[in-house]
């Protein structure tokens, strides 16, 4: 899941990073003519009405989500008594899952320094021994039903090994820009009106992940931020792609989602730091 780090051995990557990163990108703008011809999206919508602030590139195009599911699945579990905030998983940083015949790694790439893993920092972490661990105590019911409360739609799968690569959001399952968005809105809905314990410990999974977790590249100073990175790649592609999906908190509450072909999640993290530091300096 970890995607290669190095600038030259990946043109289109540095093109789109250049063009987002430089380019003055302006938060309340249109669509960017300089991405015609790419994947490369951002969206900003307003947490509590729904509306769309801004969008940039193509935002309904759907593909693989990665890591930004397991808020979902963490909350749903907590919510179904399937874990508890205190359950504890050994992470080695070794997982292999079988894919239909084929050994995939999906080693975990936190920080070795951890190895216990409760739900917290299970999230901040964006442990995958973790969340494999979850998915297997899930039925397929419980697993789609936690996405489709948030809109992300997808079918059970009976197979064990399909049933946590679908968790870890890298198989049977896509969404677009706009959809995860959506869905990360009505998590943040969930935040504020439900003050239950497992809102409460998801929500600061996701404020950890930015202040210190795998979501740290997207940390502004003096804003608010609650947010998930995602590398994925899609079925039959060779190369990564990433994610960023973001609560801001400071009002009023807005989401922003970052997708960023031939790349990863600490990638699109980068961006959406400086959307959102081109956002806070705007009068």
């Amino acid at each position: 899941m970890q995607a290669d780090s190095s600038w030259k051995r990946d043109a289109p990557r540095q093109a789109i990073l250049f063009c987002l990163l430089f380019l003055c990108l302006p938060i309340y703008g249109q669509s960017l003519g300089f991405l015609a011809g790419t994947n490369a999206s951002a969206i900003l919508l307003d947490v509590q009405t729904g509306r769309t602030i801004a969008t940039f590139g193509r935002t309904g195009i759907p593909s693989t989500p990665g890591s930004t599911l397991k808020p979902f699945l963490l909350l749903a579990a907590l919510k179904e008594g399937i874990v508890t905030e205190h359950t504890t998983v050994e992470c080695r940083g070794i997982l292999t899952i079988d894919d239909r015949g084929h050994p995939r790694n999906l080693a975990c790439t936190h920080p070795r320094t951890t190895t216990i893993f409760a739900a917290q920092a299970a999230l901040a972490y964006s442990c995958n021994t973790y969340f494999a661990r979850l998915a297997a105590r899930m039925s397929p019911t419980q697993l789609t039903q936690s996405l489709s409360n948030f809109g992300i739609r997808t079918q059970p799968i009976d197979d064990p090994n399909q049933r946590i690569l679908q968790a870890l959001g890298l198989f049977s399952v896509k969404v677009s820009a706009e959809q995860l968005a959506r869905a990360y809105a009505l998590l943040a809905r969930e935040f504020t009106s439900a003050h239950s314990n497992p809102a409460n410990i998801v929500h600061q999974g996701l404020l950890d992940s930015v202040s210190f977790g795998m979501a740290d590249n997207a940390a502004v100073p003096g804003l608010t931020l609650a947010g998930k990175t995602g590398t994925a790649s899609d079925p039959g592609r060779p190369w990564t792609h990433g994610w960023f999906a973001g609560i801001v908190e400071d009002a009023p509450a807005t989401v922003l989602v970052v997708y960023v072909p031939h790349g990863s999640g600490a990638d699109a993290a980068t961006l959406a730091r400086t959307i959102l530091a081109k956002r806070e300096r705007k009068p």
